[in-house]
């Protein structure tokens, strides 16, 4: 009564008779009417007649529908759905329909699992049933909600027109779901229903969408018919665990073990209502079944138990290479797709290959289908790169007689190839190797017979081979140097009677020696293993070295003393080893016939052959060497009548183009100059050989100017090269320099120091000789010379002052700076400083008597490997740029700084006469302040040009005037001086900051663009007061007055007083016109400085640095304020006088008066 009475809500009043009869009768009546229930609905609507006759047979249900404290829910199927309703296993199926609590199933969110009075005894918990909201409707189960829920005492009830079935097993319930189809039918593949179907159990099933990649290896390996059980098991128990786990009732996190095993666990976490798997999204959460929950996720698990990367055979099988993997299983090379522990490469051709491959369709080809396939197999890693071009050959799994055969494999802006096969995929990594797609099968190398008979151009190598019959190496790979036939063609006649095997002239041993020599044993050589000038063996025991040029991309090989042949066609695989073909024939030192002199002969350079024969030089070609001779061709000849130059010059003439002791291969050579010592001493070199210069220009070739015709010719005793002309001597020192074209600045620096040395000449005793006679008579002469672009990189100060005439001192400065560039060797044994000869650190006394440190540098900076650009000199202060130039008494290098001599000390006064300040340069030497331009202290001038002294008549005339000015004058003259010199370097001018120069009171103040500076007086101004400029008129006037007076003695005395008044008249005035912002003079002042030209602020023009200092050259003239002139305090004086003596006297008076005064009282008094 109670519980109703607070249901209904009823405030009992206070007691009285009344009251207490009405509320008996409220008792009376809740005891009589009876409350209605949910079974009470089922029992008298007729709709739910059918559910009421299964009702009645189990008192359970009953006591549970018609329990008046229960809250339930009850999902009430009608008549309609018992049509087709399975009766077995009723009792659960109706408690199925009762869900434990009273919900409004509209306001649930989607996916929400209700508990039911279903008990699942596997799971040991109560079925739940999962509501489904949708744009259809609200599902219980599969079962749709007819009409609203009909509301009653202990609970609801929702009528539905079919009867909600109980969950399958899981197995059974993915069967129904068309989103777990590809997962559904991997299970059925393994058949673990067993285990999936035990109880409890949580599945984490991927969706169709998360299955479906066919990129997926892993995927396309599980979904094939070769996948293995055990794998697949893996893959599926790694999905399941046997904890129950319902996305709902989760916070956090949770690690649940899975089928595989109890360590092998996944980890489902809650984040802020976002649940996961191992950081997989929970996509599709809460499918109840009877023996557990599906949760739908995005991606599939990854087992760690399952292989990070698959291994070969899976990977094949993946990609659907399962036929490729079959013809390895049968020919037994499957078994290393499965060896965890191999690492090897799979070259893999389209399937289509492999039809019609059998022993009988190869056997043309000398091999068998294991063969083929092993020859797509490889021990080695091999991965392609990204690079524009790389090549590299790798062995195979293929053995031919022992020998392993390559694989060419090629990367290029094209794509990745092997064997010029296109690479479709490459780089595709299983767990023990990697895996390469072919657009089409590999051919295995031919053997050379076959390759050679298969080739054009080699007719000839191919009748030696035939006839010599050589017996290449076995058991190891030979690499053959194989010449084409141009070849042959362009051998000279020994050449061609060498390697004609018709003639009877040669015996077969003799030929047989020079086919073997272009067979090399030292295994297959390719152009990505060969060493630049790597040496390698020769079938008949000589050898051969290769060079490369050109950055690599041309390579030459040639024997030990200089024939040789480029490669123009690279690493052809044969099965015996490589082809690299040449265009030239290699024929070793011992089957030569021809001396130099037959050589030359042959050649046809006859003329050139009877000047050496008139000298006596022919001969010892014929005999001695080895020699390298430059040939002039006859007609370069025809325009020298040799037969009227002496024996003795025609001697000299020659041996200038042979030299001795070396097989010189000027095509082979990297550097873009090179030094050959020629036969010819030379007595301006001390005795030593006269060089000669050969420079290569790209494919030219110049030796002293002159270009060589053919690449060497080589003859047994040494090379002969053919020469467009006839080689000149080198010139003298004074020729070179007045012809070279980078070195006409330093010829016009000589003649101008010559020119001086003439001027000089006429005032000094005995006189001073000329550097151009001097050079020209120097021995063994080495001179580091300044190019023309080094020299104008002088600073124009310093070049200005160098070529100041009549100044003995810059004179001597020049004769320094020129003399400190050149040397010569005074040790006998030694021969002036060519390129090459210069090794370590190197300290020489130059003409002068300084020091010069000269040493090979580590880094070039110019991208060659030449020894002349490796020449540095003082400390890098400069570095050769034009090495080895030759002339006759020595060697010029061009360097890129013109050096100064340790002794010379570019000063502030040297400075000042190459700038155009010479003036400010007097007026300092006026003052008496010349020592602070030589010293060591650091100054910095800002330096009033030439121009602005000139503008100034008065002031130039004292400091060009010879008279001596007074002490006084002199001071005002130094603070002027003072005024423009700051302590210390200032290098760059910062825009308002302050400098104080030497004169006190004073500061110069950067201007705002950093190329203006201003003066200011700082005791014109107080603390409260803008700092203003003060009037450079105002400020000059009473400083020339002063000065000028020295010079201007005629001058009138009244004048300079006048003068000096109108100086105390301004000083007094101090005529400042603040509201215009400026400072002005009288009208008086102006008119008596109106032809000085002054300001407070100057432009910097130029700046010049040395070693004791900065010069900004500047375009005024700062003057310091004058000095007021004493003032005359006479008349005060005389009227403080006359004040004075009047006070005295009236005090004087008064005291009389009184005295007076008082002889008078008592004058009275007596009487």
């Amino acid at each position: 009564l109670q519980q109703r009475l607070a249901k209904s809500k009823i405030a009992l009043p206070p007691m009285n008779s009344a009251r207490l009869i009405f509320l008996l009768l409220i008792f009376a009546q809740c005891f009589f009417i009876r409350a209605s229930t949910v079974l009470d609905l089922v029992n008298t609507e007729e709709r739910f007649s059918s559910l009421n006759q299964q009702i009645d047979h189990f008192v359970r249900i009953k006591e549970i529908l018609s329990n008046t404290t229960a809250n339930l829910t009850l999902i009430a199927p009608t008549n309609d759905a018992y049509l087709s309703f399975d009766f077995v296993n009723l009792e659960n199926k109706l408690k199925y329909f009762i869900i434990d609590g009273t919900y409004d199933l509209s306001s649930l969110p989607d996916g929400t699992l209700l508990e039911t009075y279903s008990t699942e005894p596997s799971i040991k918990q109560q079925q739940r049933i999962r509501i489904t909201s949708n744009s259809t409707g609200i599902f219980v189960g599969h079962s749709k909600i007819s009409e609203s829920a009909i509301q009653r005492d202990n609970g609801r009830v929702y009528p539905v027109q079919s009867a909600p079935d109980l969950p399958s097993l899981v197995s059974e319930e993915l069967a129904t779901k068309p989103t777990f189809s590809i997962f559904t039918s991997l299970l059925k593949k393994s058949s673990p229903a067993q285990d999936i179907d035990s109880a409890p159990r949580t599945l984490f099933a991927p969706t169709d969408e998360a299955l479906s990649s066919t990129d997926d290896d892993l995927l396309n390996y599980l979904r094939s018919d070769q996948v293995s059980q055990s794998d697949l098991q893996l893959f599926l128990q790694y999905h399941v665990s046997p904890v129950l786990q319902y996305a709902e009732n989760l916070n956090g996190s949770v690690q649940l073990p899975t089928l595989i095993s109890s360590d092998s666990s996944v980890v489902v976490t809650n984040s802020s209502g976002n649940v996961s798997v191992n950081g997989v999204p929970i996509s599709h959460p809460n499918l109840p079944t009877r023996n557990g929950v599906v949760h739908g996720i995005s991606r599939y698990l990854f087992a760690p138990t399952l292989a990070q990367k698959l291994t070969l055979r899976q990977l094949l099988i993946a990609r659907g290479y399962s036929r490729f993997v079959d013809a390895l299983d049968s020919v037994g090379k499957g078994t290393l797709l499965d060896q965890t522990d191999a690492n090897i490469t799979i070259f893999v051709p389209p399937l289509s290959a492999l039809d019609g491959v059998t022993d009988e369709a190869l056997a043309s080809s000398n091999l068998t289908v294991a063969q083929l396939l092993s020859y797509h197999l490889s021990d080695w890693s091999i991965v392609y790169t990204n690079s524009s071009y790389s090549q590299d050959f790798y062995p195979s799994q293929l053995r031919i007689n022992g020998l392993a055969q390559r694989l060419n494999v090629t990367s290029n802006g094209d794509g990745s190839y092997c064997g010029g096969v296109k690479v479709t995929q490459s780089n595709v990594a299983g767990s023990n190797g990697v895996v390469h797609f072919l657009e089409g099968p590999l051919s295995v190398p031919p053997s050379l017979k076959d390759w050679l008979s298969s080739q054009p151009g080699f007719s000839q190598i191919k009748g030696l081979l035939n006839y010599t019959q050589v017996s290449f190496p076995s058991g190891n790979p030979f690499t053959l140097l194989l010449p084409v036939d141009s070849a042959f063609d362009s051998l000279p006649d020994y050449g061609k009677h060498l390697v004609s095997f018709n003639s009877s002239t040669k015996p077969l041993p003799q030929l047989l020696s020079a086919v073997a020599h272009h067979v090399l044993v030292d295994g297959a050589l390719f152009s990505s293993n060969i060493s630049s000038n790597g040496t390698y063996r020769t079938l008949n025991e000589d050898e051969v070295t290769f060079f490369f040029l050109n950055n690599g991309s041309d390579i030459y090989v040639n024997n030990s003393f200089g024939a040789g042949a480029k490669v123009i066609r690279r690493d052809v695989l044969v099965r015996e080893g490589t082809v690299q073909v040449v265009d030239n024939v290699l024929i070793e030192r011992s089957e030569f016939d021809n001396y130099l002199n037959e050589t030359l002969a042959h050649l046809g350079l006859t003329t050139f052959s009877f000047a050496l024969e008139r000298v006596g030089l022919l001969s010892r070609l014929g005999s001695q060497g080895p020699f390298v001779v430059f040939a002039p061709t006859n007609s370069a000849l025809e325009s020298v009548d040799l037969s009227s130059v002496s024996q003795a010059d025609l001697e000299k003439v020659l041996r200038y183009h042979i030299v001795e002791g070396a097989t010189f291969d000027i095509d082979q050579f990297k550097d873009p100059v090179r030094l050959l010592p020629s036969i010819l001493p030379v007595e301006a070199l001390g005795g030593f050989a006269q060089q000669l210069r050969v420079a290569r220009w790209g494919s030219w070739v110049t030796v002293n100017r002159n270009t060589t015709l053919n690449p060497h010719i080589a003859a047994a005793n040494g090379v002969v090269y053919v020469i467009d002309g006839l080689i000149s001597f080198p010139p003298n020192i004074t020729t070179f320099l007045a012809t070279h074209p980078n070195f006409t600045s330093v010829a016009s620096l000589i003649n101008d120091y010559d020119a001086m040395i003439k001027s000089y000449n006429s005032s000094i005793t005995g006189g001073i000789p000329s550097l151009l006679q001097t050079l020209v008579h120097t021995r063994k002469l080495t001179g580091f010379l300044p190019t023309n672009e080094a020299w104008s990189n002088v600073p124009s100060d310093v070049q200005n002052y160098l070529l100041i005439e009549d100044d003995p001192q810059a004179f001597a400065d020049l004769g320094h700076v020129i003399l400190y560039h050149l040397d010569q060797e005074q040790d006998v044994t030694k021969s002036p400083k060519y390129s090459h000869e210069i090794t370590g650190r190197i300290e020489i006394v130059e003409l002068e008597g300084e020091v010069l440190v000269i040493e090979k540098s580590a880094s070039t900076g110019s991208g060659s490997s030449y020894d002349g650009y490796d020449i540095v000199l003082n400390s890098d202060q400069a570095r050769v740029v034009l090495p080895d130039n030759i002339v006759e008494s020595g060697v010029v290098h061009g360097i890129d700084h013109v050096l100064l001599p340790p002794s010379f000390r570019f000063t502030l006064d040297k400075a000042l006469k190459g700038m155009e300040a010479r003036l400010f340069l007097a007026a300092v030497q006026k003052a008496k302040l010349g020592e602070m331009l030589t010293g060591d202290q650091n100054y910095t001038l800002f330096a009033p040009n030439d121009l602005a002294f000139i503008e100034v008549e008065e002031l130039s005339q004292i400091i060009d005037s010879n008279t001596t000015i007074s002490a006084a004058a002199q001071v005002r003259l130094s603070d002027l001086i003072k005024l423009h010199i700051v302590k210390g370097n200032v290098e760059k001018i910062t825009p308002g900051e302050m400098y104080t120069p030497l004169l006190p009171n004073y500061v110069l103040i950067g201007g705002s663009d950093g190329r203006s500076i201003h003066m200011m007086n700082m005791s014109y101004y107080s603390s409260t007061k803008s700092m203003k400029p003060t009037p450079g008129k105002l400020a000059a006037r009473g400083f020339f007055d002063d000065v000028k007076d020295e010079i201007d003695v005629e001058d009138d005395i009244e004048k300079d007083q006048q003068n000096s008044t109108n100086v105390d008249d301004v000083d007094d005035d101090k005529d400042y016109e603040e509201e215009e912002g400026d400072l002005t003079s009288t009208d008086e002042h102006n008119s008596t400085t109106s032809a000085f030209s002054f300001t407070n602020e100057g432009r910097i023009l130029s700046t010049s640095r040395t070693r004791n200092g900065i010069i900004h050259e500047i375009d005024i003239i700062f003057v310091p304020d004058p000095v007021p002139a004493p003032r005359s305090y006479g008349w005060l004086i005389f009227i403080v006088a006359v004040i004075v003596l009047v006070t005295v006297g009236l005090i004087g008076y008064y005291f009389y008066r009184r005295r007076q005064t008082a002889l008078s009282s008592e004058s009275r008094l007596l009487d």
